[in-house]
């Protein structure tokens, strides 16, 4: 996040953007949905610095009825749901849900691990799910690929694979390469 805004009206902006992320946070947990951070956030949370423009969550499918009545109740406006996908927009903030019906997703969920995001820690997915999940959306939609001219995830999946390879338990990041 940035330290320092051009105006009183762009921190109250990103001040609004968090509280409503924190308060979605919350409710996940409140509820007790079983999610995991798959996006921008989860990238962050890998380490690689990268702006987001929404949330993305992985959440156990068979919490998607509470998830609806949940985001009613935080102001959010279902766009689109569907039996693998839910989306929902605030003023502030759009989310993105992928429900885990299929083993692969069921298994990536019960993999995250609880990192630390915007001061609060969250279950995330690990660096391989990320972007597997990144490869499958690309499937889906192969026009998504133009939209998106920067590709975090081959910088993630490369710095994940520079690191030691002798703990297969230790999901840490090494420290950025310097730069020449």
């Amino acid at each position: 996040l940035p330290t320092s805004f051009h105006s009183k009206t762009e921190a109250s902006v990103v001040s609004t953007l968090i509280q409503q992320v924190l308060a979605v946070l919350a409710a996940l947990e409140q509820q007790r949905i079983r999610y995991a951070a798959i996006g921008g956030l989860a990238v962050v949370a890998h380490g690689v610095v990268r702006a987001t423009e929404d949330l993305d969550f992985l959440v156990d499918a068979a919490d998607r009825e509470v998830l609806a009545a949940l985001m009613a109740s935080l102001g959010f406006q279902c766009l689109h749901s569907s039996v693998d996908a839910a989306n929902y927009a605030s003023d502030e903030c759009r989310v993105d849900f992928l429900f885990a019906h299929r083993p692969i997703a069921i298994e990536l969920l019960s993999r995250a691990a609880s990192r630390k995001v915007l001061g609060h820690h969250i279950p995330v997915v690990d660096v391989e799910g990320i972007v597997g999940l990144k490869l499958q959306a690309y499937v889906n939609d192969p026009g998504r690929a133009q939209h998106h001219q920067r590709a975090p995830p081959r910088r993630v999946r490369q710095r994940h694979a520079d690191r030691d390879h002798d703990d297969p338990g230790d999901r840490r990041l090494p420290p950025p390469s310097p730069r020449r």
